[in-house]
């Protein structure tokens, strides 16, 4: 079976802005469930919000490299995954995009190679880390699961405002970002062109 075919720049750019649009959606039904004491589901629906954001960057991505007639960060395989269905991608892709923006000379090291210290491992292992558990905590807020080990059920009801409103604030301020960086290109693509330069 041939591969998808990847978004043109077009397709793209409309793809980023529907999906950051059904990011702040996603979001906003997050709220509404923990204004209603559903906080394990409102945890599930703000990861959700999350894969969402990550992929309207990815397509922001895909687009903005077009424009500019190279090719984006990811390779395509990367790209399909979080394009089209892959949602460990996505929050793989998610901890790229927040660790180049938040800690932009820790993602060059990584990038060049380069050693890092220890407190930028402690970084690193933390961003892991939360992805790891917004992944888990997307599962614990839609089923319920049995631990063999200790014998014990989870069930969505167990999830608690505080533990909400700690990954709510993290991925509020990501959707944010990305919709800041959806309209900001999107607003370049769509400018007037300016008079001719006169050499």
């Amino acid at each position: 079976m041939a591969a998808r075919r990847l978004p043109d720049e077009r397709e793209a750019l409309e793809g980023a802005t529907l999906a950051a649009a059904n990011a702040a959606e996603l979001l906003g039904d997050a709220d509404l469930l923990a204004g209603a004491g559903r906080f394990g589901r409102a945890v599930s629906m703000a990861v959700l919000a999350l894969e969402e954001a990550v992929k309207a960057r990815t397509l922001g991505a895909i687009a903005a490299a077009a424009a500019q007639g190279r090719l984006p960060g990811f390779d395509e395989d990367t790209l399909r995954r979080i394009v089209y269905s892959g949602h460990q991608a996505r929050l793989d892709a998610g901890v790229l995009q927040h660790l180049a923006a938040a800690f932009p000379d820790l993602y060059g090291k990584l990038m060049l190679g380069r050693d890092i210290t220890t407190a930028e491992e402690a970084t690193l292992l933390e961003l892991a880390g939360i992805a790891g558990s917004a992944n888990a905590g997307k599962q614990a807020g839609f089923y319920t699961d049995f631990d063999p080990d200790s014998g014990t059920w989870s069930v969505p009801g167990t999830v608690s405002d505080a533990e909400f409103g700690r990954v709510r604030q993290m991925i509020g301020d990501f959707v944010a970002e990305t919709q800041r960086q959806v309209d900001d290109f999107t607003a370049f693509r769509n400018r007037p062109a300016g008079p001719a330069q006169e050499d």
